[in-house]
């Protein structure tokens, strides 16, 4: 068996532009569903240390469920990932007022980001053996507030073995902020319940606290000594249960940490079942969050209702304290590569 990609339709939005669903699967039992609308990973199956296969990313089984999602299931994030205060974006000495959707802040891109967009599907075939998904989004100016138009590719590539990477650049036609990532929310049983007796790693001396408000820190602080130490495995109901005021202050897991020269940047292990996610990004930063919101979103796939903990997002972006000003004639890359495997036990 080689390598192999196909599509089908996944419904159509209200005003009637479809939305397709591109599958692409591999020998070693890795397939990943991605849809146009938000370049959302719909699902993705791999197999358990007994070979049995499990979808192991939250969502939603039809369109309807996307469209009432407020948690960003499997989306690309954009212009900006994560929060900006007061909706108020400085680029260069002007000051430009964005869609507020966070109370008072600018949550993953405003109102509309590029989860909602409906994206282009540029091409699909195979290349060097791989299946290749490649999708792109036009962001024109004034999108959601933000200055400048701005040209998003995103691809997606399934080797053989079952490597999943995904690279995103984007071009801008004047000064904007561009700070891109993928959010799938992960849950390595495939069997539902939550991610408490999965164990995290990160290569990361550094973090940045929150605030009441989930807006980070201006500056780092060192991991060493607290809960936010995941330099080695931790089972994460430890981290979100932890008695510490990093942890307290956002009620769990919700950080910003600073990527150390080292790869992988994190590891994601589930012992019972074998399974194991690594991480290997370029980005400087890495948001893990443990789903502690989750709750009350409409109900996921085969009816089950999604509670706190249900999937932990793992999200390689920019630090916050170097907003990204990307000029015309640059180009912003993003990548990020996922390796699958069943070797828990031996981490």
């Amino acid at each position: 068996m080689t390598v192999q990609i196909q599509s089908q339709p996944f419904g159509r939005l209200p005003d009637g532009r479809e939305v397709q669903a591109f599958t692409l699967s591999s020998p070693a039992g890795v397939s990943v569903r991605v849809l146009s609308l938000g370049g959302i990973v719909q699902s993705l199956l791999t197999p358990d240390r007994e070979g049995r296969l499990a979808d192991v990313v939250l969502g939603f089984d039809d369109l309807a469920g996307y469209l009432a999602d407020r948690a960003y299931m499997g989306a690309l994030i954009g212009r900006v990932a994560g929060r900006i205060a007061g909706g108020r974006l400085k680029v260069g000495a002007r000051v430009f007022q964005l869609g507020r959707n966070d109370g008072a802040n600018t949550l993953h891109g405003g109102p509309a980001g590029f989860d909602r967009a409906l994206w282009r599907v540029e091409s699909t075939g195979l290349d060097g053996g791989a299946a290749v998904l490649r999708l792109v989004h036009h962001s024109p100016d004034g999108d959601q507030g933000f200055p400048g138009a701005l040209g998003v590719e995103a691809t997606w590539r399934l080797e053989p073995s079952g490597r999943l990477s995904l690279d995103l650049q984007a071009r801008c036609d004047a000064p904007t902020r561009v700070n891109l990532t993928s959010h799938p929310y992960w849950n390595l049983s495939g069997a539902g319940g939550d991610i408490g007796d999965h164990r995290l790693r990160i290569a990361a001396d550094e973090a940045f606290l929150m605030g009441e408000d989930l807006v980070p820190a201006r500056t780092p602080s060192s991991v060493a000594g607290t809960a936010l130490d995941l330099r080695a495995p931790r089972r994460l109901a430890e981290v979100i249960a932890a008695d510490d005021p990093a942890v307290r202050a956002v009620g769990g897991l919700d950080h910003v940490f600073v990527l150390a020269d080292r790869e992988p940047a994190a590891r994601l292990d589930h012992p019972p079942s074998g399974r194991s996610l690594t991480i290997e990004t370029d980005a400087e930063a890495f948001v893990a969050y443990g789903g502690g919101g989750l709750s009350g979103g409409p109900p996921g796939k085969a009816g089950r209702l999604y509670g706190a903990g249900a999937g932990v997002a793992l999200e390689p972006q920019a630090r916050p304290d170097r907003p990204a000003v990307l000029q015309p004639g640059q180009v912003f890359r993003w990548r990020q590569a996922l390796t699958f495997g069943t070797d828990a036990a031996s981490s």
